[in-house]
């Protein structure tokens, strides 16, 4: 069985010069590396800031709609009509909430709205 060959470090250049420069590079590189690094955690941290604000402003609207829906089913409750439509309403603005606030969609939520078909779409046709 052969022995197992081992990397051996290259000598070091005995030229003071030669070493120092190779110091310099290799400190630069270093330097170089941990600035690109740092970018990169700033840039991340930009990105997950304007998430958590746009996250912010959802929770803000959907909260908002639900103030509206509920003062909806009030309106509609003392009238008499379209309670239906603001029950309906209620519930989807209360699922949305309960969405943006856990993450999850909860089960008594109504379905979502199935995309709209657009003028440039024709329907499929089998």
């Amino acid at each position: 069985m052969p022995a197992r060959k081992r990397h051996r470090r290259q000598p070091e250049h005995p030229d003071p010069v030669v070493r120092f420069n190779r110091a310099l590079e290799q400190e630069k590189e270093r330097e170089r590396a941990e600035q690109i690094r740092i970018q990169a955690e700033r840039e991340e941290e930009k990105r997950q800031a304007a998430l958590a604000a746009e996250h912010a402003a959802k929770l803000q609207r959907a909260q908002r709609d639900l103030e509206r829906a509920i003062v909806a089913v009030k309106q509609a409750r003392s009238t008499g009509r379209g309670a239906v439509e603001a029950d309906e309403a209620y519930r989807a603005a209360k699922a949305q909430v309960v969405e943006l606030e856990t993450g999850e969609r909860p089960d008594w939520a109504p379905a979502a709205d199935p995309p709209a078909t657009t003028a440039e779409e024709p329907p499929e046709s089998n």
